[in-house]
């Protein structure tokens, strides 16, 4: 009991540490200028460059972040929403229940192509992080851990098994691994 209180009170330390010094907040405002791509755009990214995990575009590595695309780097083409205003033939119902056509300005989607390019494909000045990239090391104990859990887990409602999680990334959002 005493090692977990000593390990509790250990992540409490450090997590208001991370808080008050100002690297979470340096963090959070780094992420926030990161676009978010659509699901169909991050299948894109992940078929060009399997180990992306962060991306933005040649002016926003400039201007937000202080950094470079490096010479020679082919970037990443993903879909853009082109949104344009086009002349519509509208069928509307009048007072009177008679069915009215007529021109109309609609606003319309469609797409162009965009060039993105990996963090790993830019360099200058150095983005914030946590500190923490990935976890690593072993849990003592962790085989009893594990069974122990499966022993009380009501393995209908509540499975307790073991399985990887993929890669993650701490920058904008979970990309799923490249297949094996």
């Amino acid at each position: 009991m005493e090692r977990v209180r000593a390990l509790t009170d250990q992540l409490e330390a450090g997590i208001t540490g991370l808080f008050q010094s100002g690297q979470y907040a340096a963090y959070l405002q780094s992420l926030s200028k990161l676009h978010h791509y659509s699901s169909g755009n991050i299948f894109l990214i992940k078929l060009q460059c399997p180990h992306a995990s962060m991306v933005a575009g040649y002016g926003d590595w400039k201007r937000k972040f202080g950094r470079h695309v490096k010479a020679g780097e082919t970037g990443i083409t993903i879909l853009a929403p082109c949104p344009y205003w086009a002349r519509d033939e509208v069928e509307e119902t009048g007072p009177d229940g008679q069915t009215i056509k007529e021109q109309k300005w609609v606003k319309k989607t469609g797409f162009t192509t965009a060039t993105v390019f990996d963090v790993s494909q830019t360099e200058g000045r150095e983005l914030p992080s946590l500190g923490v990239e990935s976890l690593t090391g072993t849990v003592e104990g962790y085989e009893k851990l594990l069974s122990t859990l499966k022993s009380i887990s009501p393995s209908a409602r509540a499975p307790c098994r073991r399985a990887s999680m993929g890669r993650t990334t701490t920058r904008n959002r979970r990309l799923p691994s490249a297949p094996a």
